[in-house]
């Protein structure tokens, strides 16, 4: 009877234990989305309207006509905390259409586009593309509703894929706060002349300190069994 009962004393314990150390272990993943499937993946239509075409999403009527300013928005993210300064944190891949061509940069830079903020692209030029307008995909800080970083497709012309390290996100003249809550912002602001671009696909590496439902279970069941035998020693006491 002794050895029963210390047998279950230590199980409980053990299993209350190990439970409470799975409730807070960060779960690490990719989010990752693949656009050439035709379908936006979770991602919403901020402003203008989408189609799928060259293998990809894009604004609709976006090739060199004048269109709404076209925005779409992913989920939201948090990075992965366990990345190191050289580990890749970000990587998208966009066809068709120009580059940076406004020769903006990055928006904490002076000169246009300098959108800090969705707003800033959906009202760019009344709500309508024009040749000065750019393309790109911005990091959207959940808390503060700006622009923390933006990407541009580098060259003119087919597939080019950027990646970028947690150390390159987080250096001038990006701006990304690692432990901070983001939402990707794919959005075109432009026509004419190689005034079309498509996101093909993108990924993060991300992490959230969220526990599994399973875990939350598991540990719930061994709180009510540890209760249950403090009570009964109580009793026998």
């Amino acid at each position: 009877m002794t050895v029963n009962y210390h047998f279950r004393h230590r199980f409980v314990a053990t299993l209350v234990a190990f439970s409470i150390v799975l409730c807070f272990a960060r779960v690490s993943s990719a989010e990752v989305w693949d656009f050439s499937g035709g379908d936006l993946q979770g991602w919403t239509v901020v402003n203008g309207a989408h189609q799928f075409a060259s293998g990809g999403v894009k604004a609709a009527g976006g090739g060199d006509a004048v269109h709404p300013n076209f925005l779409i928005e992913s989920p939201s993210f948090t990075f992965d905390g366990t990345l190191e300064p050289g580990d890749r944190a970000f990587t998208h891949v966009q066809g068709d259409g120009a580059g940076d061509q406004t020769g903006a940069g990055d928006h904490a830079q002076d000169g246009f586009p300098g959108f800090q903020n969705p707003g800033e692209v959906i009202a760019y030029n009344g709500g309508f593309t024009d040749m000065n307008g750019d393309k790109g995909i911005s990091f959207l800080n959940v808390a503060t509703g700006q622009y923390d970083a933006t990407v541009f497709k580098p060259n003119n012309g087919g597939p080019q894929t950027v990646v970028l390290t947690m150390l390159e996100l987080t250096t001038f003249p990006h701006e990304i706060d690692p432990a901070a809550t983001y939402k990707l912002n794919f959005w075109d602001a432009d026509s004419g002349g190689w005034g079309h671009t498509t996101l093909i696909s993108a990924d993060v590496a991300s992490g959230a300190a969220v526990p599994e439902p399973s875990t939350l279970v598991l540990a719930a069941f061994g709180l009510l069994g540890l209760c249950g035998w403090a009570r009964r020693r109580r009793r026998r006491a």
